[in-house]
């Protein structure tokens, strides 16, 4: 495979703790994969020229140039390369099997471990068909690039490009600038809030004394968005409604805790943000046993509120849970469900088809798990706003006869029930999910 060396320089060198949200994705092996995404380049472009744009986001972005080591008193660090040398892999595609050279590649690179201690966090590839470049692939650490960032890479590399390119703040802010912040004396403070909420929020949990599988249905993309139009919410909000409607069917409780992952980016300096944010955060959805419409309405409510919660000091949350433990018997798994949207920005603007026309679309496969959340009876995720790709683990421990199809069809039935209007799904859904359950 053809190779190209590009130097970088960049501002500084610099050395900071890690943020909140690193702290919480380094653990276990210093050697990791790489999350890996190919977006297309604007056509007329040359390999030179994509090349140079790569140069520039090593050197306009810290966060593609760090290493994590641990520091001399025994800490995770970030650790900022003012300058070096990368080599850009080249690779060739044919015209007429391109989207699978570039599936193939996107695989290849995807089973690539890299030494986040002694190896930079990103690098690049560029794939060419016919001598002209089509993709850019990057292949970034966890701790570098979340979902969120990569979009901003994207984003910011595609303008450069095309000659667009503005600063959304001057100068970019960096991780090391995050890091610091948050040691800062409003940082200090925003993680005093956040963690106060959260001690609100573990203290109402009772004490305490895997099956997965996959659904795809475009019938339930089409349902969520018509009932998200209809309240005014996000369909994040009423995908959590459901879960926590199913959540109380099977432990026959009106209350249901959730933990969800927030993406932190409420500022335009966070939205243009290359770099790791994500962290997560609880809280509760009560008085079940209402109408599908009020449910959602609380759980979009309960939504804001914890994402308002969502930045803090991942250790001293840790800390927290511990003592707490020791004092109330609490559950490893303290949150009843766990819910992840996956589709963040990426949600599709394409016309979604009427609910009726696909609902013979739906597919459920089991056995497959690609997504492992900390909740306590079930944790879900969400993947691919075109089809709504929803994938769910249950706890054997607490429902051990409980297959996930059941459990994934119940969601789809009460979501495109209230959708068509079915009464016992639009008045009483906590019922209609426990009809759907027993069936």
């Amino acid at each position: 495979m053809e190779k190209i060396v590009i130097d970088f320089e960049g501002d500084r060198d610099a050395t900071a703790p890690l943020t909140w949200a690193q702290k919480r994705t380094w653990k276990g092996t210093q050697y990791k994969y790489r999350i890996v995404q190919a977006v297309p380049i604007p056509p007329g472009k040359t390999v030179q020229e994509v090349c140079s744009a790569i140069k520039w986001a090593y050197e306009e972005f810290e966060s593609l140039r760090t290493t994590y080591p641990v520091g001399n008193d025994g800490a995770p660090c970030q650790k900022v390369i003012r300058a070096g040398s990368v080599e850009i892999d080249i690779v060739r595609a044919g015209e007429l099997t391109l989207e699978d050279d570039v599936q193939a590649a996107v695989s290849r690179f995807g089973k690539e471990l890299h030494d986040i201690r002694r190896d930079i966090s990103a690098v690049f590839a560029v794939v060419t068909a016919g001598g002209a470049p089509t993709h850019l692939i990057h292949m970034a650490s966890h701790l570098a690039l979340d979902c969120q960032g990569a979009i901003a890479l994207n984003s910011a590399i595609k303008s450069y490009l095309m000659g667009q390119y503005v600063r959304a703040t001057d100068p970019v802010f960096q991780p090391v600038d995050r890091a610091r912040w948050e040691q800062s004396e409003i940082g200090i403070r925003e993680n005093s809030r956040a963690l106060a909420y959260w001690k609100e929020v573990l203290e109402k949990f009772p004490s305490c004394s895997s099956r997965s599988g996959i659904m795809t249905s475009p019938a339930l993309a089409s349902a969520a968005s018509q009932i998200a139009e209809k309240c005014r919410v996000s369909t994040s909000a009423v995908y959590l409604a459901a879960l926590g409607l199913v959540a109380g069917a099977l432990t026959q409780r009106t209350t249901c805790s959730f933990l969800s992952a927030f993406a932190n980016r409420k500022t335009v300096k966070e939205q243009s943000f290359v770099g790791e944010l994500v962290q997560n955060a609880g809280g509760l959805l009560e008085s079940l046993d209402e109408s599908f419409e009020t449910v959602v309405r609380k759980a979009w409510r309960s939504s804001l509120t914890a994402y308002t919660f969502s930045s803090f000091d991942e250790q001293e949350l840790l800390d927290m849970h511990q003592r707490m433990d020791e004092d109330r018997n609490l559950d490893k798994r303290v949150f009843d469900i766990a819910f992840n949207d996956g589709r963040g920005s990426r949600k599709s603007n394409a016309p979604l088809p009427a609910v009726h026309d696909v609902l013979s679309r739906t597919v459920v496969t089991e056995g497959e798990e690609h997504y492992r959340g900390d909740g306590r009876f079930f944790s879900c995720s969400l993947q691919d706003a075109d089809i709504e790709r929803i994938t769910i683990i249950i706890h054997d421990f607490y429902f051990p006869g409980l297959s996930a199809r059941r459990v994934l069809l119940a969601i789809e039935a009460l979501i495109v029930g209230v959708a068509m209007a079915d009464i016992e799904c639009v008045e009483r859904p906590i019922l209609a999910v426990q009809g759907h359950l027993e069936s």
